[in-house]
């Protein structure tokens, strides 16, 4: 295993790890009559998980298309759509996190904008 897939897998433990936590943390002060702060970390968790655990499954999805393609594929290699693909998988992994991110402030955005306006 490669220093590299290593990472991966603490940040998704790590992940995993801060998700439970804000989650027993929201379960606390729902037990204290504190739904606003409840539900606040119960939205830090998602975004914890996502960050940590979705984030590594994109980088690790992205690398392994790329060394599959760069070892059994080498043929293809220089046709634009796949070529591009290797060139800029940095780019692809950016903009699969960015979907994820924009769908999350989405989700933020109409669960705040139905708390106010009922």
């Amino acid at each position: 295993m490669s220093e590299k897939n290593i990472n991966k897998i603490c940040r998704m433990f790590w992940g995993l790890i801060g998700c439970l936590s804000f989650m027993q943390i929201s379960v606390w002060l729902q037990k204290e009559d504190l739904t606003v702060l409840s539900e606040m970390s119960d939205w830090v968790a998602a975004y914890v998980f996502l960050y940590f655990f979705i984030f590594s499954i994109i980088d690790s999805g992205v690398d392994s298309m790329a060394s599959f393609h760069q070892t059994h594929n080498q043929q293809n290699l220089s046709k634009s759509f796949l070529g591009g693909f290797i060139k800029n998988k940095i780019n692809f992994s950016k903009g699969y996190k960015l979907m994820f991110n924009v769908g999350f402030l989405f989700m933020l955005f109409f669960r705040v904008k139905n708390e106010f306006f009922k």
